[in-house]
């Protein structure tokens, strides 16, 4: 993952302390065999104010707000959608106290900032990541729902996690769309060119497997023909009547004819 800074005015360094600071230093390591792909840019500029880090990624634009401890707590941490943030029943010693709204606010900016530009696709989630104070024990009870969540990092391996379980959901931007997601962010000045793109994992472009083609209705039944009428039986004709009468008649005279001698040789 490729990190860059949005440098603010007046700024010394790459303008970066604290909590940004670190969670800077642990994605500049995520190169290599270790690599996750991405454009990272810290201290971004938004429409309404400025937001720790934009990640442009395969998957969309990733809206993070950065914040530490300022001393130890240990506990369950609550971190509801609306009210204050606890440890245990204490407030939540942290140097913000509206998280949640300043994430939100800025996903709502970056989201119409895209939408604008006619960029539709891919999401904008918000992160908020927590970096306790070394040996805290602190666990995360509960969260915000919907499209913010928030990781506890005591080190890079929680924030590691949530990454790779980004890059197991689908692509949906190309490095074109990257680039153009940038101009639209003004963040041209740190973000890569498209060429360059191809080397921080942005693909050049999404395939998208052809749809399958739908099946061709089954064919009209065959409508069977009726079977032809039997013809009717041939008429006998006279000539035929008259030969059977003949021989009919022949039968008939040569059986008498038999009677007769019978009878005579009986009795005489």
């Amino acid at each position: 993952m490729l990190v860059a800074v949005q440098h603010s005015e007046g700024a010394r360094g790459d303008g970066l302390a604290g909590a940004e600071a670190k969670v800077a230093q642990w994605m500049r390591t995520w190169t290599g065999d270790f690599g996750l792909p991405g454009i990272a840019v810290f201290n971004a500029a938004t429409p309404i104010g400025m937001a720790d880090a934009l990640v442009l990624s395969p998957y969309g634009c990733l809206v993070l707000e950065i914040d530490g401890f300022t001393r130890r707590q240990d506990g369950a941490l609550r971190a509801p959608a609306e009210g204050a943030w606890e440890v245990d029943g204490q407030p939540a010693a942290l140097h913000s106290t509206n998280l949640i709204e300043e994430v939100r606010a800025n996903v709502t900016a970056v989201r119409s900032a895209l939408n604008a530009a006619g960029i539709t696709t891919g999401a904008v989630p918000g992160l908020v990541v927590l970096l306790p104070t070394p040996g805290s024990e602190i666990e995360l009870a509960s969260e915000p729902s919907g499209d913010i969540q928030v990781v506890l990092a005591p080190h890079q391996k929680p924030l590691r996690r949530y990454f790779h379980t980004l890059c197991k959901s689908e692509k949906v931007w190309d490095a074109n769309t990257v680039a153009a997601a940038a101009r639209a962010l003004k963040l041209t000045e740190q973000v890569p060119g498209v060429l360059d793109l191809y080397q921080h994992g942005i693909p050049e472009t999404i395939y998208a497997a052809p749809a399958a083609p739908e099946a061709a209705p089954p064919p009209p039944p065959v409508r069977q023909a009726p079977p032809a009428p039997a013809p009717p039986p041939a008429k006998r004709s006279g000539s035929t009547r008259l030969v059977l009468m003949v021989i009919l008649g022949a039968l008939v005279l040569a059986g008498l004819i038999w009677l007769v001698g019978t009878v005579y040789d009986v009795f005489h």
